[in-house]
């Protein structure tokens, strides 16, 4: 059976949880600098070379975007991404991300699991943009504590993808979502089995 963890919703303005109130995801520690720089080169060789990447993961990056920036540089021309076969983007908690950076990265179509938890400036463009381009594949997302997503995007995002591969879900602590994410996560995650809205303001209708 699928698996729904709900708790008291967020107060508008109320700081990132320190509590143990519902199932904050597993905060993995920020990678060594110099994993980072190896994760980046590895990166910024694949799409040079037209090679497969599989993971990218810049998780605790204090300017993770302009590490996304030097990769998708490196790219030899337009489609390049689409090459590398990326499936794991792991962004959580890292710094100066954005909706455009996202977006770029989600031109590979290939993406099962994206973890944006703590994103601060990632919002709805980004969102859109993951389920628009990988609406086959996309199983996971996590937007754990993401303060600029709404519904329309995750509507879209259910919408899209939530009959086809969407199984995982976590909008703990997004606190602009209200009853219209819950209805239609309701209505079309047929395949939903992880679900995580704790902390968010929606009603028991």
């Amino acid at each position: 059976p699928a698996r729904c963890v709900m708790a008291r919703p967020v107060a508008f303005g109320e700081g990132f949880p320190s509590d143990a109130i519902g199932s904050a995801p597993g905060l993995s520690a920020p990678l060594s600098p110099e994993a980072l720089e190896a994760h980046v080169q590895a990166a910024c060789d694949a799409v040079r070379s037209g090679g497969t990447l599989g993971v990218l993961d810049l998780r605790g990056h204090p300017d993770a975007g302009a590490a996304i920036d030097v990769i998708l540089a490196s790219a030899s021309g337009p489609g390049a991404l689409r090459f590398l076969n990326l499936h794991t983007l792991n962004l959580e908690f890292a710094l100066r991300v954005t909706d455009a950076h996202v977006k770029s990265l989600a031109e590979c179509g290939t993406l099962v699991d994206v973890n944006l938890n703590a994103t601060s400036e990632v919002g709805d463009e980004a969102v859109m943009a993951l389920a628009d381009l990988n609406e086959n594949t996309l199983a996971s997302l996590a937007l754990y504590w993401n303060v600029r997503v709404t519904d329309t995007s995750i509507v879209r995002l259910v919408q899209t993808c939530g009959a086809r591969c969407l199984k995982t879900l976590n909008l703990s602590g997004c606190k602009r979502l209200t009853d219209a994410t819950a209805r239609a996560v309701g209505k079309h995650c047929v395949a939903l089995a992880d679900l995580d809205v704790t902390r968010v303001a929606v009603s028991d209708d």
